[in-house]
């Protein structure tokens, strides 16, 4: 339970000001522990943001394999995948928004590994955006980094009291790009 507490109190403190900007004082306080008390649970700072990439990339990719797993048609299921990753990421926990930042400057190590989790995230998309019948691969990666782009960017200006819902939005971002 407290593993799980320091996770989610790392999580919204590194998606409101980001890994650098976040100490483990802060987080720490922010669950009522002593600095200290972090090192019980994690060896290292590095170790606190692998883990919550790693969380938050199981958090999304359940959210949007469990909404697309019955649709067959290509575009609907990138549609409800589009929806579900935005549902997560404007209304669900930060494990899922931290993961909309850029990727911290740390380590090569723990780049490397957050680079991994995302790029195993991604490969879903990817299987998605295949899917649509590209002409070339290079059409469908450049669709697929845009769409996920402007997905993540929600973040940014996205309010929960918006008229606005995800599936709204992702309907949207999908109608404004041009189908192959």
């Amino acid at each position: 339970m407290a593993r799980a507490a320091i996770l989610n109190a790392a999580a919204k403190l590194y998606a409101d000001y980001g890994y650098e900007a976040t100490t483990i004082r802060d987080i720490a306080s922010a669950r009522g522990l002593l600095p200290g008390s972090i090192y019980h649970y994690f060896r290292s700072k590095d170790q606190l943001i692998i883990e919550v990439f790693t969380e938050g990339i199981k958090h999304i990719l359940t959210a949007v394999c469990d909404a697309t797993k019955d649709i067959d048609d290509p575009w609907e299921r990138l549609e409800v995948a589009c929806a579900a990753h935005l549902e997560t990421l404007t209304t669900g926990s930060s494990l899922a928004r931290v993961l909309s930042k850029d990727i911290p400057v740390t380590s090569p190590e723990v780049k490397d590994a957050i680079v991994a989790l995302r790029d195993q995230y991604e490969s879903v998309f990817a299987k998605y955006v295949a899917a649509l019948g590209f002409a070339t691969p290079l059409e469908a990666r450049i669709f697929r980094l845009q769409l996920l782009g402007s997905l993540n960017s929600t973040t940014k200006w996205y309010r929960k009291s918006s008229k606005l819902k995800p599936a709204d939005i992702a309907r949207q971002f999908l109608s404004n790009m041009k189908r192959p």
